[in-house]
């Protein structure tokens, strides 16, 4: 087999997106790509966010808890770049509200601010009642996918399934972990116990 392509494997515009967080100090305004957020409890760990992997995660066996975080693709007008959207646990209540109310996310227009001026201070996320043309905005991407690339999660053959198969944080830090945790199979095989 030959080394030399005349295409990339990938489609290119899924290879430089990034997570953008809320700045400090200013309101940013998106416009919502993706029908639906994505959640996914992630540890900080080594000097960057991994995901949460269960029974065999090396953060957790090392007493570092994850926390929950939604992700959604947008559309930065101010910017004319697409981004992957984080937000935090007290972000997923506006973010579930607008979907109950319109069925889906995308077209929405989205205002976000940091509470205090601290990097990972509180987030306040409220969206407006405008909604953008579909027609109009940007295709979207797959931010699974986009994601798993980001966090190099299919060089390591991890697949995750959620167990409760709800998109939301768990409701306090003592909640039971088997309905929150997802199931991580290596390499397509079920972890041992």
């Amino acid at each position: 087999m030959s080394i030399w392509q005349n295409k990339p494997d990938r489609d290119c515009t899924t290879q430089n997106f990034r997570i953008y967080r809320t700045p400090v100090g200013r309101e940013v305004e998106l416009v919502c790509l993706s029908p639906q957020f994505l959640g996914v409890k992630l540890h900080y760990w080594k000097g960057r966010s991994t995901p949460c992997i269960g029974h065999a995660c090396e953060p957790c066996g090392n007493g570092h808890r994850p926390r929950w975080k939604g992700y959604v693709q947008a559309y930065h007008p101010a910017t004319r770049t697409i981004v992957i959207f984080e937000f935090t646990e007290r972000g997923y209540q506006p973010f579930q509200e607008a979907l109950n109310q319109h069925g889906h996310l995308r077209g929405l227009r989205l205002k976000a601010c940091r509470l205090n001026k601290k990097p990972n201070g509180p987030i306040q996320i409220a969206f407006a009642e405008l909604r953008e043309e579909s027609p109009h905005l940007p295709k979207q991407g797959d931010l699974a996918a986009m994601l798993e690339r980001i966090w190099e999660i299919r060089q390591q053959s991890y697949t995750f399934e959620p167990r409760n198969h709800e998109n939301k944080p768990p409701e306090s830090p003592r909640t039971e972990p088997q309905q929150t945790e997802p199931v991580v199979r290596l390499n397509g095989q079920p972890p041992r116990h």
